[in-house]
């Protein structure tokens, strides 16, 4: 979950540049709908993001399926984006 305090448009190309699988943007509209915005990196090209409406279980059943098989484990870092340690390096 990205709580950053950082523009949407920078959590979407942050989240691109890290190989997150699907992002999903709630906002107001979102809520509204009960449909989530999600970019699936699988589908999409160089050149456009593919972006689906789905609903929360529709998103949850596809994770599912996309993980099925695969070992799980508790990553050893927090959930939040906030949370996670930051590394600076000097130039």
């Amino acid at each position: 979950m990205d709580d950053r305090e950082e523009s949407v448009s920078r959590k979407i190309r942050d989240a691109g540049r890290e190989w997150i699988p699907f992002v999903a943007v709630v906002g107001d509209k979102e809520v509204e709908s009960g449909k989530l915005s999600v970019t699936i990196r699988e589908e999409s090209t160089k050149e456009k993001a593919k972006i689906v409406e789905m609903s929360v279980s529709e998103l949850k059943e596809r994770v599912l399926l996309a993980i099925r098989g695969k070992p799980f484990r508790n990553l050893p870092i927090p959930e939040k984006l906030s949370e996670r340690p930051k590394f600076v390096g000097s130039a």
